[in-house]
């Protein structure tokens, strides 16, 4: 089990998914080990790698195809699963059936095809297998790819979605089949509707039954991150474990009531009470991807029960782990794959086999305790916040949750379709229980520290497992001090990545906007920080991820370029959750400065570790009609390289930098100007920098149409290299030996995954994978 376990993650850690030659190759080595009964545990891996290797090719084959990207189509099939409504739009799941170009006089049919996401603005109410046709522009799944942060093409793959778009126009009509997800959808309006007026509870009973948390705002959500509870709202081990138990008791009691022990045994009638009662959460529950996990692992201890067997508890967590991972490869790397099998495991290293000690209460602290130090390290990896008062909120959190709040949600849910006065004194107790136990955890939100420190690097973490490991250990062993000195060595300084005399600069994918991480052996600065402010900008989503991601807890110095919002607009989120050192702008950031701004003005210089950093523009006396032309420029140069920050300079600027520098602006590397908008970089100026590197921070595809293609032109004439933060993700730039030019580097070349949109997709057509895919696009595609 281990090795096929092993084999089905391999194909995850690929650039593209092994071909079809490989795939043959892997299923003869495996008849062959069959055949002669040697060493089953290769063959077990070989079979994991295929089956790995062919969910990779299935799922690529209904991926939309580059001749349709971004392109207007009409599309007909039904809305799938819950939409999530806001002010603005609606987004949703739609199942295609047919797709045909707008002008085509009919339709083309087609077998059922893959799923699409799409966003309509002010759309009429939609509801769960509603059918009918749209008119949408289709776009192939990309997010930003940055170091450290959130992979979203990974998520889309996962759950299946193969394009996203926008609705121009249509019309959707009841469909005469409704399905689980419409009585879902009738429950979880029934609920918001009766709590409406009172926010915690109308938002969190929806999680609860129906798995929909789309009403939790970003405060409520930073709530449970800071309290450790937001394990409490996914439902997943801990509520369909808490409902399979008190099925499993009942179903044996009423099993020892009545005559049906006499043909058959009590716990095995209990067994599949657990089961059905199981299912039946999990099918309320949106049968999501964390619900069949825990499903799985329910049925993997159950099933043995039901025909009089006990195994063995290893052998019942890898079958768990070995089914999860056969029905979705790509589970190991979720964070909830981790957390939930990590938890179970840790629990029985802890107290299985070992005697029982203290009253339940005494029980029951110490495994919250266990568990939030077991786990601290996993919580690190994955980027969630450690709330050192986890441990003491879950102790009240969980059996509240577990045992009062989730079963008179369920039994209020049920009587409110039998006997409405019932349901509502049940869910209205539920409430009042919801907005207590809310009030407290603000109260532990607003009081309690967090600790997100960098990401731990491999040998880091695997001392700090070491330690958990040996703490964890029965007593009599005697391994406590060795755990704490692999706990202690976690704690030392990290070690500089950096030379002396050199630095390394990341342009961060922010979409529409600017952020650049630059660093030195022992000092980080960060130019411009993003677009957006709060929760939903390119703080949480690229900038802090790529900080902890390098080991940054502290920026020397943060300088605004100026203030337009896709430049500065990230600085209100980073600024309480980075230590700052020094701000320099010319204008109050959003969020303002707390009086540490100080100007930005040319002649302005400083060394950290034999790299220079400049500041070239502007002058205090500049007077520009334009705010771009008042970006502050910086220049940094080590022995082995140097780079230009440009910021949003037009010509005007441009021309004022080539009178006072002239040649001096010459550099290695040039981040484009104003995003490489055809109002700046001037002939003279590409010419002036001579950079054989220039690097575009735009979206993709960009709503301005960013590099025009006339600058484009322009700096590919001159010699340079272009780089482009939507296409190719995070641009890393590093100096290398004295008089050396530095190296640049994609990251979607660095981390590569078949997932992924390549930097070029139409260069995906010529891959093997392409041979065997868009079956469902292919007709339309030749069209196109």
């Amino acid at each position: 089990m281990i090795a096929g376990i092993a084999g089905i993650s391999a194909p995850l850690f690929l650039p593209r998914p092994a071909g079809p030659v490989a795939l043959l190759a892997c299923l003869l080595l495996f008849l062959i080990f069959l055949k002669f009964r040697r060493f089953p545990w290769i063959g077990a891996g070989l079979l994991g790698f295929v089956w790995g290797a062919l969910y990779a090719m299935h799922g690529l084959q209904h991926t939309l195809p580059h001749a349709l990207h971004d392109h207007e189509v009409e599309i007909c099939g039904h809305v799938s699963g819950l939409p999530l409504v806001r002010e603005e739009f609606t987004r949703f799941d739609f199942r295609l059936k047919e797709i045909h170009p707008v002008a085509a006089p009919g339709r083309r049919p087609a077998r059922v095809g893959p799923l699409v996401r799409l966003r309509w603005y002010a759309s009429p109410p939609l509801a769960p297998g509603d059918r009918g046709c749209l008119r949408v522009r289709l776009r192939q799944p990309r997010g930003g790819a940055n170091p450290g942060a959130y992979d979203h093409e990974r998520r889309l793959f996962q759950f299946g979605v193969r394009a996203t778009g926008i609705v121009r126009d249509g019309r959707l009509d009841s469909g005469i089949a409704r399905g689980v997800d419409f009585l879902r959808d009738q429950v979880r309006t029934r609920l918001a509707g009766r709590f409406a007026a009172r926010e915690p509870a109308g938002a969190l009973l929806p999680a609860l039954v129906v798995g929909d948390r789309g009403g939790l705002d970003p405060a409520m959500r930073d709530v449970l991150q800071r309290t450790g509870t937001a394990h409490l709202l996914a439902i997943s081990g801990l509520h369909v474990g808490l409902l399979a138990g008190a099925c499993f008791f009942a179903g044996r009691g009423l099993a020892r009531l009545t005559p049906l022990h006499r043909l058959w045994p009590a716990p095995r009638v209990g067994a599949l009470a657990a089961l059905l009662g199981a299912v039946a959460y999990a099918l309320l529950a949106g049968f999501g991807l964390p619900v069949q996990r825990a499903l799985i692992m329910l049925a993997c201890g159950l099933f043995p029960l039901l025909f009089g067997y006990i195994p063995r508890i290893s052998d019942v967590i890898l079958l768990a782990v070995l089914l999860v991972m056969l029905r979705d490869p790509m589970a190991l790397l979720d964070g909830g794959f981790w957390l939930s099998f990590g938890a179970v495991a840790v629990l029985l290293y802890t107290f299985c086999g070992r005697p029982a000690a203290g009253g339940p209460g005494w029980k029951w602290g110490r495994a919250q305790g266990v568990l939030f130090v077991a786990l601290a390290p996993l919580l690190l990896v994955l980027g969630i916040p450690v709330a050192p008062l986890a441990p003491l909120v879950n102790l009240v959190a969980v059996p509240l949750v577990g045992c009062l709040v989730v079963p008179l949600a369920l039994l209020g849910t049920v009587a409110l379709a039998v006997w409405e006065p019932a349901g509502g004194v049940l869910l209205g107790l539920c409430g009042l229980l919801l907005d207590w136990g809310w009030r407290g955890l603000a109260a532990v939100a607003a009081a309690g520290p967090v600790w997100l420190p960098p990401v731990p690097g491999p040998l880091r973490l695997l001392l700090c497992l070491c330690g958990i490991l040996l703490l964890l250990a029965p007593r009599g062993l005697h391994l406590r001090g060795p755990g704490w000195v692999c706990l202690l060595a976690v704690c030392l300084p990290r070690a500089p990545v950096l030379d002396e005399e050199r630095f390394r600069a990341t342009v961060l994918d922010v979409g529409h906007g600017l952020a650049v991480l630059v660093q030195t052996r022992n000092h980080a600065l960060l130019y411009d920080t993003g677009y957006g402010e709060g929760d939903s900008g390119a703080g949480p989503r690229a900038v802090l991820p790529a900080l902890r991601h390098a080991g940054v807890t502290r920026l020397d110095r943060v300088l605004l370029s100026h203030a337009d919002r896709d430049h500065s607009g990230g600085y209100a989120f980073l600024a309480p959750r980075v230590a700052i050192a020094n701000l320099q702008a010319n204008r109050e950031p959003p969020g303002g400065s707390g009086g540490r701004r100080q100007p930005c003005r040319a002649g302005q210089q400083w060394t950290w570790n034999g790299v220079r950093f400049e500041i070239l523009h502007p002058l205090p006396g500049d007077r520009f009609a334009a705010e771009n032309d008042r970006s502050c420029v910086l220049r940094v140069a080590a022995p082995g390289g140097s780079l230009l920050l440009s910021g949003d300079i037009e010509r005007a600027a441009e021309y004022r930098l080539l009178a006072r520098h002239g040649t001096t602006l010459r550099s290695d590397v040039l981040v484009a100007p104003h995003h490489g908008s055809r109002t700046s970089s001037s002939r003279l100026f590409i010419n002036a920098v001579g950079a054989g590197d220039v690097v575009y921070p735009t979206a993709w595809p960009s709503r301005f149409g960013h590099p025009h293609p006339t600058i484009a032109t322009r700096y590919r004439d001159s010699g340079a290299r272009g780089w482009n933060t939507g296409r190719d993700g995070a641009v890393v730039i590093s100096s290398g030996a004295a008089g050396a030019r530095p190296g640049v580097e994609a990251w979607r070349d660095r981390d590569a995954r078949y997932w992924r949109q390549p930097r070029f997709a139409a260069a995906r057509g010529q891959s093997v994978v392409e041979l065997g895919r868009i079956r469902f696009w292919s007709g339309f595609a030749r069209e196109v």
